[in-house]
């Protein structure tokens, strides 16, 4: 069965509504300060960098997971544009830590050190099979991204915290 492709604007404002959510979860539940970064640390995969309390400073990258939500695994990025083998953001970020953001009916997020996720990689590509999916840009230009749909238990089990968004 072939499905329709994710639409990458519509995914955008998703992802950047999530994001809102998240910075206002961390800031004021939290209270942290969420510093935004430059368009050279989103490369980096590096979306945020927290300053806690305590004087702690963190770098973060968030995941929002509309499809998550609906369908309780997590979706670990492998292979970010098929079509040019480019590695996805689960060995390319150098981000601290992982907010995987899956929201309604969910409404919880994983915040989980980036290094538990890699630790658990192998295992997981041995555990379950990759998916792929594709994106059509407002240019019409499509891609395919390739990445394992995880339970959302085994995001439990290696997360620092469990947070009721």
């Amino acid at each position: 069965m072939k499905t329709k492709p994710y639409d990458f604007d519509e995914q955008m404002q998703r992802g950047n509504a999530g994001a809102d959510r998240l910075d206002a979860v961390f800031r004021d539940r939290y209270k942290q300060l969420v510093l935004p970064v430059d368009r050279e640390w989103e490369r980096r995969g590096i979306d945020r960098v927290f300053l806690t309390p305590s004087g702690n400073v963190w770098t973060v990258e968030y995941k929002t997971d509309i499809t998550g939500a609906r369908t309780h695994n997590c979706f670990v990025e492998m292979v970010s544009v098929v079509e040019h083998n480019v590695l996805g953001w689960a060995y390319t970020s150098q981000a601290e830590m992982l907010a995987h953001y899956l929201p309604e009916p969910e409404n919880i997020c994983y915040y989980i050190p980036m290094s538990h996720l890699r630790d658990k990689l192998e295992d997981w590509i041995d555990a379950y099979e990759p998916k792929t999916v594709h994106t059509k840009r407002q240019d019409g230009t499509r891609y395919s991204s390739r990445g394992l749909a995880v339970p959302q238990h085994e995001f439990e089990a290696i997360a620092d915290h469990v947070i009721d968004v």
